[in-house]
């Protein structure tokens, strides 16, 4: 099969994105590239994964909770809450408790991984971000004020809700591709019922960040040009926060755990944008099983300047 056919195979697999709990899998063209969202030490970084207090429906009063009632109950995060035993469309209150020590971390920023379907996100009963949609991983940033040591609330109220009968589903407004609509869903695609079994939930990870100088808030991969000697990547980033010129510098490695490419990939702006381009040699392309092999490379990207080195971020390269 010649490189074109190859390329376009693989263009043709990878449009339906795949995510995970703790990485991202994106559809780039002729590689594949699962963003990770762990990275760096783990001092920079601490997972909110686990265990979450949640109550059905809004709150009686319009003010975010700063503090988390006695007796809700508790399930684990992420996840979807169908499969967490909540048949339920709707809102969802989601709470934690997160412990600050005086010598560890600064929180700058808390990361999600992807929540389904709109949340708005709280700390300490202020709200400091939020987001709509089901795919995307997105950042909501600490308040200065609110960074110090000691306990905190962090809440997330998530709306996963029914589609009215007038808009399902050929007038339909939620963006959740097959995981909300589709003919092997509860019901099929087009009966009333096929907005059964919710998919809404906090389904990707959750962390709090730490940086002395940014943090890569996005990170996104582009198979420009494939053959089977060379694949000519474009590397878009995206730093948060950035407090001083910082220099990026990248790693990719091969299934093998080979490093086929490395080096310097510029200097981020000031508006926190970089985009420079990579060459991988003789790259292993992306089959599916059933053609192939699902090779999958790993891009490391870590930001460093005057003012410290930040978390790292890691991608998935295939």
């Amino acid at each position: 099969m010649s490189p074109t056919s190859v390329s376009r195979m693989t263009m043709a697999l990878c449009v339906a994105a795949v995510l995970e709990v703790s990485c991202t899998t994106v559809s780039r063209g002729g590689l594949h590239v699962a963003e990770g969202r762990h990275g760096g030490p783990t001092s920079n970084v601490l997972t909110l994964n686990g265990e979450w207090s949640y109550h059905v429906g809004d709150t009686t009063n319009s003010e975010a909770p700063d503090r988390i009632p006695a007796n809700l109950p508790r399930m684990h995060v992420p996840s979807n809450w169908f499969k967490e035993g909540l048949d339920h469309a709707g809102v969802v209150w989601f709470l934690r408790e997160v412990d600050i020590e005086p010598k560890g971390i600064t929180p700058v920023a808390v990361r999600f991984g992807a929540v389904d379907y709109a949340a708005d996100v709280y700390w300490d009963g202020a709200r400091i971000g939020g987001h709509r949609g089901y795919f995307s991983p997105f950042v909501a940033h600490v308040p200065e004020g609110r960074r110090g040591a000691g306990r905190h609330v962090l809440a997330v109220r998530v709306d996963s809700p029914r589609e009215e009968a007038e808009a399902w589903s050929l007038h339909k407004t939620l963006i959740k591709g097959v995981l909300g609509h589709h003919d092997t869903r509860p019901g099929g695609a087009w009966s009333s019922r096929g907005q059964d079994a919710n998919t809404g939930g906090i389904w990707g990870g959750v962390e709090l960040v730490e940086a002395k100088n940014g943090f890569f808030d996005d990170v996104r991969v582009t198979t420009e040009e494939l053959t089977s000697t060379r694949a000519r990547l474009r590397i878009e980033a995206r730093v948060g926060k950035l407090r001083a010129p910082a220099q990026v510098h990248f790693t990719i490695r091969d299934p093998h755990d080979m490093v086929v490419a490395r080096g310097e990939a510029g200097q981020i702006s000031r508006d926190g944008e970089l985009t420079t381009q990579v060459v991988v040699r003789y790259p292993l392309a992306w089959w599916p099983y059933e053609d192939g092999t699902p090779n999958l490379h790993t891009l490391r990207l870590e930001l460093d300047g005057a003012a410290g080195v930040s978390p790292a971020r890691r991608h998935v390269l295939d």
